[in-house]
């Protein structure tokens, strides 16, 4: 989580849902809608190292495609800013 963390540039509640009454970050729930859509784009993630970059040979000199490709430290990527 941590490595998400940094390369989007949030905290955990930016994906998780925060107790109301507590404030504390309440990670079991499924209240925020970012979880969902960062499970997607983990899924992108995994995909796209698994079905491509493996088809490039030996993976000890392929660097894995993450998060930071894409957000380089930005909950949303440059070009999806407009």
């Amino acid at each position: 989580m941590e490595q998400y963390k940094a390369e989007l540039g949030v905290g955990c509640s930016y994906c998780h849902a925060k107790d109301l009454d507590t404030d504390d970050v309440d990670y079991a729930s499924e209240e925020n809608p970012m979880k969902s859509k960062a499970r997607l784009m983990i899924e992108m993630t995994d995909e796209i190292n698994r079905k491509f970059l493996s088809q490039l040979g030996d993976g000890r000199y392929t660097e894995p495609f993450g998060c930071g490709g894409c957000h380089r430290g930005r909950a949303k990527p440059a070009d999806a800013e407009g």
